[in-house]
């Protein structure tokens, strides 16, 4: 059953120099970083989630930064691809964000009636236990949403999450 694989599959919400928005997969973000002005996303828990996703993607890639030198010798020459490529290929199994033995960033032991609905990853959304003013998502029937919002919220959830987060334990 692994399905969507956030190395290739459109999620990462970018926008162009010239104005033109996309939604690209971790290689395509990664080795176009160039062509790139910004990530965008209208929740800045998002942003800022994404952001750092990449950056530890790119460490664990790179292998670096491990000084200054090294650090603005990559903002002169570009990422190399060849590191970047090889490091997503070594672990892609690790990023199907569904999957049953290894769920991006899931538990994949959660009993099936202790499943919530996808706005218990949002903080802009109500969950089952609060309500948001405005806000007028029924928790009992809210619908489907894309796997692309899903992972950037989940994302968002596993960083900015207090007091052992909003998930289950032993999730991350």
């Amino acid at each position: 059953m692994s399905r969507f694989n956030l190395i290739d599959e459109k999620w990462i919400p970018v926008r162009f120099p010239d104005g033109t928005r996309d939604e690209l997969g971790i290689r395509d973000t990664l080795l176009r970083a160039e062509e790139i002005q910004s990530i965008e996303d209208p929740s800045p828990l998002v942003v800022a989630a994404l952001y750092r996703f990449l950056l530890a993607v790119l460490y664990r890639a790179l292998e670096g930064p491990t000084d200054i030198d090294q650090a603005k010798e990559l903002f002169r020459n570009g990422f190399p691809a060849n590191k970047i490529t090889g490091y997503l290929d070594k672990w892609r199994d690790r990023f199907w964000l569904f999957d049953e033995e290894y769920p991006f960033g899931q538990n994949p032991n959660v009993p099936k009636k202790a499943v919530e609905p996808w706005t218990k990853l949002t903080a802009e959304y109500n969950a089952t236990s609060n309500k948001v003013l405005f806000d007028h998502v029924d928790t009992g029937n809210p619908g489907s949403r894309t796997p692309s919002e899903c992972t950037r919220w989940l994302l968002a959830t596993l960083n900015f999450s207090l007091s052992g987060g909003r998930g289950y334990y032993p999730s991350p």
